[in-house]
């Protein structure tokens, strides 16, 4: 019960912080480890890779939020078979695969930085 009360306790503080920085307003993750459910930025972004909705898509990739970024950016490369990248769309996405922007990430209840190439490490162009 303890180990429970104090899980919570950390998630919590850590959506605290998150929401006081507004850098940490959206956090990159595929799944909550307290609730086994995406975030809601990853569902979004998998609702705009079904529907190939490219306005959305290259909205976050223009945005001043890493985590945002990232999310377009995996979108794009996830579309590539089925879309065409602009020059822009693949200069960015080299940018961010090769370089060190700080990108907010959710382990399960504690929020980790780490580089855009970290994050985007498995994810490649053809």
């Amino acid at each position: 019960m303890r180990i429970l009360i104090t899980l919570l306790l950390v998630c919590c503080f850590s959506l605290t912080q998150a929401q006081s920085d507004s850098s940490l307003t959206v956090i990159y993750g595929h799944t909550c480890g307290f609730i086994p459910q995406p975030p809601n930025e990853w569902r979004i972004n998998e609702r705009w890779i079904r529907n190939e909705e490219l306005d959305s898509i290259n909205g976050w990739l223009s945005s001043e939020n890493n985590a945002k970024v990232v999310y377009a950016i995996t979108a794009l490369i996830r579309m590539q078979d089925s879309i065409n990248l602009s020059t822009e769309q693949i200069s960015k996405i080299t940018r961010y695969k090769v370089g060190t922007y700080p990108v907010a990430t959710c382990q399960g209840c504690v929020i980790e930085f780490k580089t855009s190439k970290e994050v985007l490490e498995r994810f490649h162009i053809k």
